[in-house]
């Protein structure tokens, strides 16, 4: 019997990908990996632990199944200790995939909702899961979204923070917005400053009876009140760039918008 965390060959037919896999929709397996592993062979182990009289897969998935794709029979893997339950494994799938290409975003958002129904806290979830509160508040919000809003989101058509903001806007509840009217408003959202998407809110939520093109008209007329210039320091800038890459924003400048409204809201503010 292999030792814990004892590198071996170990044959795919005695590997299983079980549902503690973080992604869960389009694993696919593009022809830079399997290039790297025709010439290199694979650098990164996967890693299992002890099932059944076999193994099941706790992270890795890709790189098994491009084992399997260019026909080969064994794979170099890891042995794990037995996960103590559902929420340990899911949890280190998610840390492995989440630093290697993007997910879809259902597959964050199935991950984060399991641990928020068993802790019911942002805070605790993102304790557990080494995210943020603001990381995990926004995939819950996403789950919010109805499902053509969804798929925008994932087609990176819109930001899930222009989705969510229509939303709000429109009500707030899946169940009695018009889902065409969220998609219009979010994608016109994302040509507004942050002060006129407020404002959007605003007009929206005190006239709803307002159309979509009616509402950005008025919010466009919103002056900029204050232009505040903030210069950062040399390690504050790839912090800042690190929040928008792990969280999929589509500027610096909206980076740091969302870490001041986190930093105001995080002192009462």
């Amino acid at each position: 019997m292999p030792d814990l965390n004892e590198i071996i060959e170990i044959s795919l037919d005695k590997i299983s990908i079980g549902k503690s896999q973080a992604r869960q929709r389009k694993v696919s397996v593009d022809d830079d990996l399997l290039e790297s592993i025709k010439k290199n062979g694979l650098l990164h182990p996967v890693i299992v632990y002890q099932k059944d009289g076999g193994y099941e897969l706790l992270t890795g998935q890709r790189r098994l199944l491009a084992h399997k794709k260019l026909g080969l029979k064994t794979i170099k893997a890891i042995i794990h200790s037995t996960p103590k339950d559902e929420y340990e494994a899911k949890k280190l799938s998610l840390i492995e995939n989440a630093a290697r290409k993007d997910m879809v975003y259902q597959d964050y958002v199935d991950t984060i909702e399991m641990f928020f129904n068993k802790y019911r806290k942002t805070s605790a979830v993102a304790e557990e899961l080494g995210l943020s509160k603001y990381t995990v508040r926004r995939y819950l919000n996403f789950a919010r979204l109805p499902k053509t809003v969804q798929d925008a989101v994932t087609k990176k058509e819109i930001t899930i923070d222009n989705a969510v903001k229509a939303l709000d806007a429109m009500g707030g509840e899946e169940t009695t917005v018009d889902a065409k009217e969220v998609l219009q408003l979010a994608n016109e959202m994302k040509k507004l400053s942050p002060v006129q998407q407020t404002k959007v809110k605003q007009i929206k939520q005190n006239e709803p009876s307002k159309s979509v093109t009616q509402v950005i008209s008025m919010a466009k007329q919103t002056p900029i009140s204050h232009k505040i210039e903030i210069e950062f320091t040399e390690d504050q800038v790839p912090r800042i760039e690190k929040f928008k890459t792990d969280n999929k924003l589509d500027s610096t400048e909206e980076a740091a918008e969302e870490l001041v409204d986190i930093g105001l809201e995080k002192s009462g503010y």
